[in-house]
């Protein structure tokens, strides 16, 4: 993990969560979830069997209503979260791509606290986002 970026400190004991993450930019807009406040990019926990990019398939499609296309890995970074609604804090190890969205297919997502959003690169960078995510955000529009 040394060749990883960390962000954040440990607090306490820490659960330790693959997690794989999209950065979707059309028109100039970020697609991005708006959950419980916070702005997140689309993605999340990798389940046993999966690979990142199946993992994010999943989860977009099921957070967002779209299919994942031309995924193209940005790097990794890893981000430390203070007490989560589980109950114990988190070490989230990131994979993130850069990927586009099949726009004429647009299904229901599953998750009814995820608000799907296209915001402008700067509204998403000076959110409350996690580091991480910023960081592969920057990344990805360099």
């Amino acid at each position: 993990m040394n060749d990883v970026l960390q962000f954040g400190n440990p607090v306490g004991d820490y659960r330790v969560k693959d997690s794989a993450y999209a950065v979707v930019i059309n028109d100039g807009k970020l697609l991005c979830l708006l959950v419980r406040g916070k702005y997140h990019l689309p993605g999340g926990g990798i389940e046993e069997g999966e690979d990142a990019a199946e993992a994010l398939q999943r989860e977009v499609l099921e957070e967002a209503g779209y299919q994942v296309l031309n995924l193209e890995e940005i790097g990794k970074a890893n981000q430390f979260f203070e007490m989560t609604r589980e109950g114990h804090s988190l070490n989230k190890l990131g994979t993130f791509f850069k990927a586009t969205v099949d726009l004429e297919n647009v299904g229901q997502g599953k998750e009814s606290d995820h608000q799907v959003n296209w915001i402008s690169v700067d509204e998403f960078l000076s959110s409350t986002a996690g580091d991480f995510q910023k960081w592969a955000v920057r990344k990805a529009t360099s």
